[in-house]
C-alpha cells in the first residue's frame, strides 16, 4: 500500500510540473524509442489530460 501512495504522490508532482510535456517526450523518445510529439499537438494534450485525470481519480481512492 505504501508503494501505491508513493506513486500517487509522485504523480501529483508530475501533474503540477510545468515541464510535463518534456517529461512525456523524454519517456516516448527514450525507453519507448518513439518519436517525440509536438508540445501543442492534440496527441500531447490528450496524454497530459489523461495523466491529470488518472492522478485525480487515483488520489481520491488512496487513503
Amino acid at each position: 500500500m505504501q508503494a501505491a501512495i508513493q506513486r500517487v504522490r509522485g504523480g501529483e508532482r508530475a501533474c503540477k510540473n510545468p515541464n510535463l510535456a518534456a517529461q512525456v517526450n523524454t519517456s516516448i523518445a527514450g525507453p519507448l524509442k518513439g518519436l517525440k510529439l509536438k508540445v501543442n499537438s492534440v496527441e500531447m494534450q490528450s496524454l497530459i489530460m489523461y495523466i491529470v485525470v488518472i492522478e485525480t481519480v487515483t488520489a481520491k481512492h488512496v487513503p
